[in-house]
């Protein structure tokens, strides 16, 4: 990306633009959730910008690292972006489904345990039940997103066939990541705190969701939407590149040759 500062600045203004157009519509619906009101749309309209955005520069990551050619970084909208798109759609189900399967473990837990023991070890088994299943998952499917855009086509399977054998070394790389990830986006919701106050009026935004939306669309309150969408780009683009890194070294080689890329 250093010999591309232009796609890299690309990819800066559209999370910034987006971060700005979010932050009217998560400031109305937090304030609206406090008050006991309902803001549904305001969620599922952000959800979906946010999934297009990670769609959109993700697709620009996994094609410069798997092609290892910087032009190709620029920003599109097209077929890639498009399967990325769909793919995280289907990811939104899927955590559903285990905050469901997480509920219903504790329920049964607790429902075994009776009043013999306290809540908390059916909620943490129960938890690590769920947190288990969702982390198999999470590496068993990492390679379908630079797949599906180095195919053209969703490819689910092929990303669960491509990392059997592989997981624990896929794991530790995605902990790292995650863990990358971590610091980042503290460090960055730190910086847009501060810039919350000194940029905003928190009194007015907290009384209630019409201030809350007034002060979102202050320069100031869309300066700090600005900053939550950069920090939004470090954290997709931490994300997305380990996987593309992974499929890169492990794709057009014969089964014995991939099992030695970790090695």
């Amino acid at each position: 990306m250093v010999r591309r500062p232009s796609a890299a600045m690309g990819w800066a203004v559209l999370a910034a633009t987006a971060g700005a157009i979010q932050q009217p519509l998560k400031s109305w619906a937090r304030v609206s959730t406090t008050a006991g009101e309902t803001a549904i749309w305001a969620n599922v309209v952000s959800l979906v910008l946010g999934l297009a955005l990670a769609a959109v520069i993700g697709a620009a990551v996994i094609r410069a690292v798997i092609l290892l050619a910087p032009e190709k970084a620029r920003l599109r909208l097209g077929r890639d972006e498009a399967w990325l798109f769909v793919l995280f759609l289907q990811i939104v189900p899927i955590l559903l489904a285990f905050s469901l399967i997480f509920l219903g473990l504790q329920s049964l837990f607790t429902a075994l345990a009776g009043h013999a023991i306290s809540p908390g070890p059916p909620v943490i088994l129960a938890l690590a039940i769920a947190v288990v299943g969702a982390g198999v998952l999470q590496v068993r499917l990492c390679l379908a997103g630079p797949m599906s855009v180095a195919h053209g086509r969703p490819r689910f399977l092929a990303s669960w066939k491509l990392t059997r054998g592989r997981f624990w070394p896929i794991l530790a790389t995605l902990v790292l990541a995650a863990l990358l990830a971590l610091v980042v986006t503290t460090i960055g919701g730190v910086i847009v705190g501060i810039a919350e106050l000194r940029l905003t009026n928190l009194g007015v935004a907290r009384a209630s969701a019409s201030g809350a939306l007034a002060v979102s669309l202050t320069p100031g309150g869309l300066a700090v939407g600005a900053l939550r969408g950069l920090v939004s780009l470090l954290f997709i683009v931490i994300q997305a590149a380990p996987p593309a890194v992974i499929y890169r070294d492990l794709q057009g080689e014969e089964p014995a040759d991939q099992a030695a890329v970790f090695d």
